[in-house]
């Protein structure tokens, strides 16, 4: 430390630190001395050289530990990459059977859907009521439509009517007649003669529904009540009800018709050839056809049917569906091969509850086998000429593929039916109901996932892994168990049947294993 001398002078202080330590200059002022001292600022560089050092150990740390990972050696990534030693491989015992099934959604309705023409020949056929809503239900002798204030009655038959039937006529379609009348509730004899007993179901079908019975006038004693007698006649005082039956008009039925007598332009009756004034006369029962309008099965449900007002045209028809309630589920090609009537599954309802279902056809490329062949071969389409496959040669059909179905063997619901395999061809299989129970009600035109068992190779059986089971000599074949302590027991067994890696088996000795018991695999 160096101190100047006084004198009036300004002094200097000057403060000499040591060689590590820096030195900041402070000026001093008074009124007479200035003193310059340099502050000592101790410790700080220091601890800055030390947090360097310390930053560059852990840098260079870091990037030899990075460049040891990134020159691994052969040996150390050999060794990384070796597996650990394997484990024991167990797989749990299972109850139950081994079998192939098939699964197709099913829709579900009955089995013989048809649409029946109501086409008309007039100018003006109209619908002026209709009788049954859809959803409703056609039942024979009931009204399916009223055309021009007249009514369509629906009978079951094979064919449509082709002709205006009268007392005296005979035939096939006087044979149909008569058992569509059995079927409505009345009692006739089904002989195929139009005689008085047929005449006077006919009166009492019309009453029922509501209509004044059809009638063309012929010279006749009448009854003395005013109705019908034994010959099928009715008093004169009784008016032809409709102009329809008469051999003067037209009917809404498409296509002519011939009748007993007479002519007419569209459908003639025993009427137009000038009775009157000859003599007393009598109002005699017949009906045209085209008030007869036949389905191939009835009851039946009714799908479409033309509302008021509709004028009928050459495609006018109502839409019915008839006979068993069955789920039909379509089959890839793939798969059709396999299938055969018979086979049983089940099937899951719309309301998620399950019915047992079997194979009762297969219907490839637009033909039929099965029980169902004969039903599907026998509907009718229109009411004044067959439409194609129906008619007389559809019941021939029918019969055909009836006597197919008999020539399987087996019987389902009391009918036999075929197991003549079909064509590999994307096919529709249908299911009824096992047991002949039929679907319940609430499935009608829903849908549902039909499970079919294709193949079975063992059923209520322990089931295992194929490589569990450990063939030894002679067929021998026995399964290791673990045991409580982990060690493991041979437990000889006898292959039942396998089926896609799997194997039913059954211990030689009972109880010896058990579903939920874990046997070594492989």
């Amino acid at each position: 430390m160096r101190r100047s001398t006084e004198g009036g002078t300004s002094s200097v202080l000057e403060v000499v630190a040591p060689d590590d330590e820096r030195i900041d200059d402070e000026r001093i002022d008074d009124e007479d001395t200035v003193l310059t001292r340099r502050v000592l600022r101790t410790g700080r560089r220091r601890t800055a050289l030390a947090v360097v050092a310390v930053v560059a150990v852990v840098a260079l740390f870091v990037a030899g530990w990075s460049a040891a990972r990134a020159f691994e050696s052969p040996a150390q990534r050999a060794a990384r990459a070796t597996p650990p030693p394997a484990g024991v491989v167990t797989a749990a015992v299972s109850d139950g059977s081994l079998e192939r099934t098939l699964s197709a959604t099913a829709t579900i309705g009955r089995v013989a859907p048809e649409t029946v023409t109501v086409a008309a020949s007039l100018a003006s056929a109209v619908v002026t009521k209709q009788t049954v809503a859809v959803g409703g239900q056609l039942g024979a002798g009931s009204v399916a439509l009223e055309v021009n204030g007249r009514p369509l009655l629906a009978l079951p038959g094979a064919f449509p009517y082709y002709r205006t039937l009268t007392l005296g006529d005979q035939g096939p379609d006087v044979r149909q007649l008569q058992a569509g009348l059995v079927a409505a509730g009345m009692q006739v004899t089904e002989d195929g003669r139009f005689g008085g007993t047929t005449a006077r179901a006919v009166t009492a079908l019309y009453t029922r529904a509501g209509y004044s019975v059809p009638t063309t006038e012929v010279p006749s004693a009448p009854a003395a009540d005013g109705t019908a007698a034994a010959d099928g006649t009715v008093t004169s005082s009784a008016t032809t009800s409709d102009a329809r039956s008469t051999g003067s008009s037209a009917s809404p039925a498409a296509g002519s018709s011939t009748g007993t007598s007479g002519t007419g332009t569209s459908g003639t009756g025993t009427s137009g050839t000038g009775t009157s004034g000859a003599g007393p006369t009598a109002a005699q029962v017949s009906v045209p056809a085209a008030e007869l309008v036949v389905f191939s099965t009835l009851p039946a449900d009714v799908l479409t049917v033309p509302s008021v007002g509709t004028i009928l045209t050459a495609t006018s028809g109502i839409g019915v569906e008839s006979g068993a309630v069955v789920a039909s589920a379509p089959v890839a090609a793939s798969a059709a091969g396999t299938l055969r009537v018979g086979m049983t599954g089940t099937l899951t309802g719309p309301d998620g509850t399950q019915a047992d279902v079997a194979i009762t056809s297969i219907d490839a490329a637009g033909e039929t086998t099965g029980a169902a062949a004969g039903e599907a071969a026998s509907g009718v389409s229109g009411s004044g000429t067959p439409s194609a496959g129906s008619g007389p040669a559809s019941a021939s059909s029918g019969s055909s593929g009836s006597q197919s179905a008999s020539s399987g063997g087996i019987t389902i619901g009391g009918a036999e039916v075929s197991t003549d395999p079909p064509a590999s061809e994307d096919s529709t299989v249908r299911l009824s109901a096992a047991g002949g129970d039929g679907f319940p009600a609430a499935w009608l035109h829903g849908s549902g996932v039909a499970v079919i068992t294709v193949s079975v190779a063992a059923q209520h059986s322990l089931i295992v892994p194929s490589i569990a089971v450990v063939s030894g000599a002679k067929g021998a074949a026995h399964v290791l168990k673990r045991g409580p302590d982990g060690s493991y027991v041979s437990v000889p067994v006898t292959e039942i049947g396998t089926l896609e890696g799997k194997s039913a088996v059954r211990p030689t000795t009972a109880g010896a294993l058990r579903a939920g018991d874990a046997v070594k695999v492989g």
